[in-house]
């Protein structure tokens, strides 16, 4: 015999209502009043979809007040909820919404049996009672659909039957208030009937603003003679409230009277609208007056139902985005393959430079000479290798004249002088010519580098597109549906996983940031900030760690300005101190030094490798050709996460960490960036805990010590007990400024770190 499986139940049958269920109690209420063909089947459907059972008797008070407001038959409905409500507590088997619908119908059915086989007219009342009953069981659906939709056990996108689930009910809800009057002759269906046909109008597009004004229209008046020109004029007014949607909320009100105001040109008269004009300007008003947090809670309602978004389609658009760029990328490092090549064939070419100077120094010097001609054709190898002779001299010396002309030559020329002058003037051209050759090679050698750094970039995007983010579906689900249970109504969620394995979470509209925060750090398991703000809340892991800095300065004596240029700044999870210091001192370094230092930062902003970032720069420096333009760069990079620490140093001072109590000192033996093509960095890596100090400092400070232990007394202060890190600043530059007494021949900059640990793991 097969086993039955019991449905887990708590004991309690009742419960006192909380704040939830009374709300769903009031619309409970105003569904049980709508009325169709003098039947009022939904009152019932709402309690059996909407009602918790523990409460099923404010439920029944409700659907009862409702009913007999509407002039229905009490008794009828309020057996068909005591059936339900016995099906509920006594059904053995787990839930089934197709026998739940049926059992709906049913108890719908059987409350109304006896008033039709008593009525006069048992067959027509039986088959009302039948399309009553079928009707009760579709909406038992319907409400059940709007109700988890609301409750977020749904997805974060609405489907097409939650969004046709989500319109019936507010039809149901719009019927249920018709009749209602106000002050002024207002009708309360048609006031909201407005209200919601503006609000979806300003949130939705076009077409859900036509079709859900058409079917308020509809709705406001279905127990009139006027529905269907309601139901036009309503449609036509939401479409041209939509298409004014961008002037505000005073464009969208003036777009829905310019609607009806259409409508009144062709209907020739004020008294045949469906509507009182009290009714317009009122809505109208009302919702253009309504204050922005009211606003922003219908938008995100609107936008939590009405969005419908097709899956994403990010793994179409990483391929495309990543093909695209690796084509950008094949196509930069062919152009710098290409620059490469001249270089090379031109020093293929300069090979014949010499035979050609030769020719030019005999054009000038032996053309009149008697002779020419048993020189340069008789005896022509053995006056070439002479000539290869004066050349390797002024090679050598870098002139030629009379003293060090080769004797030989002296001894078979007639006219030594002559060509000698000859010859230091065309060796003078021939010169002038190779140096700007030399520089337009050295030119092309850096525009090559500067449009491999940008392959490389682009190479590095696309493996980042290609296997460096995912959408977190069921993570955005979860943050949905927690939001919408918080009351704080959004358009979109979207959580994200970027290539170093960290999330961002994107929330848009932005609202109720505290709240906001406080849930998705509980759906994420890691505590969250706020990391942008606006019309989207941009929420990433809180990092581990903090940085503390100090940083001390002392211009050169002399100079008004410092050429060094310090920049320290943090990103999402990492702290960038960048130090450059000019060759010199003065205006003009400091140009260099911020030039660089300016750009160094906006590159790590933007999120390239250091390297690439080193490289970019020192192209660019040593293309300036008004001037030599160099400048060193020590650069510190703080993984905040994880307290990874890497150095990378261009030219510059050494650097010191306190590590547990102990320090060392990171150096590096590298030129400055704008000498050579390609920057040689030197790169070192360290990991750091909390209370760790690092110091950076100029070559201004580092410089002032004695011999091969110049570094020692910075360790020597480190070694003390710990300090404010300004305070340490200050004691390492007075102590560097008292080292080069009496006079500071070069900038000095000190930058001091401590690592502190935010928070717990």
């Amino acid at each position: 015999m097969k086993e039955v499986v019991l449905s887990k139940r708590t004991s309690r049958i009742f419960r006192l209502p909380g704040w939830p269920d009374v709300c769903r109690s009031g619309l409970l209420l105003i569904a049980a009043r709508s009325m169709v063909l003098g039947a009022l089947p939904f009152g019932v459907a709402c309690f059996a979809a909407c009602t918790s059972m523990e409460t099923a008797y404010l439920g029944a008070i409700a659907m009862a007040l409702g009913v007999y407001t509407a002039g229905g038959n009490v008794g009828k409905y309020l057996i068909a909820c005591v059936l339900f409500w016995l099906y509920s507590e006594l059904k053995l088997r787990e839930d089934n919404k197709l026998m739940t619908m049926a059992v709906c119908g049913g108890c719908v059915f059987i409350g109304g049996l006896y008033s039709a086989l008593a009525g006069g007219t048992a067959l027509y009342s039986m088959a009302v009672l039948l399309a009553e009953s079928l009707l009760a069981a579709m909406m038992y659906h319907v409400f059940r659909c709007t109700d988890a939709l609301f409750q977020g056990r749904a997805h974060r996108e609405a489907s097409q039957e939650q969004i046709v689930s989500a319109v019936v009910v507010l039809g149901v809800l719009l019927m249920g208030v018709s009749g209602v009057a106000l002050p002024f002759g207002i009708d309360l269906a048609v006031l909201l009937g407005i209200l919601m046909v503006l609000a979806v109008s300003m949130n939705a597009g076009v077409a859900v603003s036509g079709c859900f004004g058409m079917a308020a229209g509809f709705i406001c008046s279905m127990n009139r003679p006027e529905a269907v020109l309601l139901a036009g004029i309503f449609g036509l007014s939401a479409v041209l409230a939509n298409l004014l949607k961008l002037f505000g909320r005073l464009g969208g009100s003036l777009g829905f009277l310019l609607g009806v105001t259409v409508s009144l040109l062709y209907l020739g008269d004020v008294n045949r609208l469906p509507i009182t004009l009290t009714e317009l300007f009122a809505a109208c008003i009302l919702y253009a007056m309504l204050p922005q947090f009211i606003h922003q809670k219908i938008s995100g309602a609107i936008g939590a139902v009405f969005c419908v978004k097709t899956p994403k389609s990010d793994v179409r658009v990483k391929e495309y985005l990543s093909g695209e760029l690796k084509s950008f990328a094949k196509a930069f490092g062919d152009l710098a393959e290409h620059f490469l090549a001249v270089p090379e064939k031109q020093r293929e070419m300069y090979a014949g430079n010499v035979d050609r100077l030769i020719d030019e120094v005999a054009a000038r010097a032996c053309t009149e000479c008697r002779m020419a001609e048993e020189c340069w054709k008789t005896k022509f190898e053995e006056t070439c290798r002479q000539a290869y002779m004066i050349f390797e001299t002024m090679e050598r010396d870098g002139y030629c004249d009379m003293h060090n002309l080769p004797i030989v030559f002296k001894q078979r020329c007639i006219a030594p002088e002559g060509f000698v002058a000859a010859f230091n003037h065309v060796y003078e051209l021939y010169k002038q010519n190779a140096l700007w050759k030399g520089e337009a090679s050295m030119g092309r050698g850096l525009v090559a580098q500067q449009y491999h750094e940008i392959s490389n970039i682009m190479r590095e995007l696309s493996h980042e597109v290609e296997g460096g983010f995912c959408f977190q579906a069921e993570r955005e689900k979860k943050i949905s549906g927690a939001l919408l249970r918080a009351g704080v109504f959004v358009k979109e969620v979207s959580v994200l996983e970027n290539a170093r394995g960290g999330y961002e979470v994107y929330v848009s509209p932005a609202a109720e940031r505290e709240t906001v925060q406080e849930l998705v750090s509980e759906i994420m398991g890691i505590r969250m900030k706020v990391m942008q703000e606006g019309e989207t809340l941009k929420l990433i892991a809180d990092n581990l760690y903090a940085v503390e800095t100090g940083v001390r300065q002392r211009t050169k004596e002399g100079q008004a300005v410092s050429g060094d240029t310090l920049k320290c700044f943090e990103t999402e999870d990492k702290y960038y101190v960048v130090l450059c210091d000019g060759m010199g001192s003065g205006s003009e370094a400091l140009q260099e030094s911020s030039m660089t230092a300016e750009l160094l930062a906006r590159f790590l902003k933007a999120g390239l490798e250091k390297e690439t970032a080193v490289n970019m720069i020192n192209s660019t420096l040593a293309l300036k050709a008004e001037r030599e333009a160099f400048t060193t760069v020590d650069l510190l990079e703080v993984d905040l996460r994880t307290g990874d620490a890497e150095f990378l140093k261009v030219g510059c001072a050494e650097s010191y960490i306190k590590h547990n109590g102990a320090v060392e000192t990171v150096e590096a033996k590298t030129l400055p960036i704008g000498i050579l093509e390609e920057a040689k960095p030197a790169v070192a890596g360290r990991t750091l805990s909390g209370g760790d100090c690092i110091v950076l400092v100029s070559d201004g400070v580092s410089e002032t010590g004695y011999g091969v232990m110049r570094g020692e007394w910075i360790k020597k202060i480190l070694r003390l007990e710990d300090r404010d890190m300004e305070e340490l600043a200050e004691l390492i530059l007075n102590e560097a400024v008292r080292k080069a007494y009496p006079k500071l021949s070069d900038d000095m900059t000190v930058v001091t770190l401590r690592l502190v640990k935010r928070r717990e793991e």
